[in-house]
């Protein structure tokens, strides 16, 4: 507070607040209004800038610290900082993009820092409390309260593609929920979970894999088997 303070009384009087006027001799009373309202044309700071004229060995001295020495400007911009350490929002979220990056893959984990540690454990409170206070005992073991986060963590256009057909692969998701969440229509057919059919274990690794359609020929036990010479004889006949 004191810091703002003294940078708003620096910059109303042009950032001259450490500056005075040395007079080579003791002023009496006229001379000393006469002074005053000459000095008065280069007060403040829209008079910033204007170059006094200096008269009977007058001169211009200097008092204290500039705002450079003092660090001034350095000190209010970590007021900023210290604000969001308060609130735990990263500085970039509110503008102050000194040292900081908002893209590519630096956004992606900035959003992550931000649900981490900023909004997770409000959403846990808020979860806690809707359970606590707006369900009924026996709505308990049915009912949760979940916030849905999934639009801080999407990445860009292809990493998301990428996590979306693993999941519809893998049978995570079906492909009607996929298409929900980027805010297309349903697609017939798309309700089923299907999963990549060439999976199989490692211990099958090499083998020629037989169709599960197909069944082996067997000859029914009946019909007659044919002989050696070519010819089918009947059991009987012996």
């Amino acid at each position: 507070m004191a810091a703002e303070e003294t940078a708003a009384r620096m910059f109303a009087n042009g950032m001259l607040s450490q500056t005075y006027i040395k007079s080579p001799n003791i002023l009496k009373g006229e001379q000393r209004v006469r002074a005053k309202a000459i000095l008065k044309d280069y007060e403040g700071a829209l008079n910033a800038g204007k170059t006094p004229l200096l008269e009977g060995g007058w001169t211009v001295e200097s008092i204290g610290m500039n705002p450079e020495d003092m660090q001034l400007l350095q000190t209010r911009g970590f007021n900023v900082e210290t604000l969001c350490r308060w609130f735990g929002v990263a500085p970039v979220m509110i503008g102050r993009m000194e040292k900081s990056t908002a893209w590519g893959s630096g956004l992606e984990q900035m959003n992550l820092w931000f649900l981490t540690y900023t909004l997770q454990p409000w959403l846990v409170r808020i979860e806690q409390a809707i359970t606590r206070c707006l369900l009924l005992p026996a709505e308990k073991e049915t009912y949760f309260a979940q916030h849905n986060v999934d639009a801080l963590l999407r990445a860009d256009s292809q990493t998301r593609a990428q996590l979306e057909a693993t999941q519809v692969q893998n049978g995570i998701k079906t492909r009607n929920e996929i298409r929900e969440k980027e805010g297309l229509a349903p697609i017939p057919g798309g309700d089923i979970p299907t999963v990549q059919a060439q999976m199989i274990p490692l211990t099958d690794v090499g083998k020629v894999g037989m169709p599960p359609t197909l069944q082996p020929v067997t000859t029914p036990a009946s019909q007659p088997q044919p002989q050696p010479g070519g010819t089918i004889g009947d059991p009987d006949d012996d």
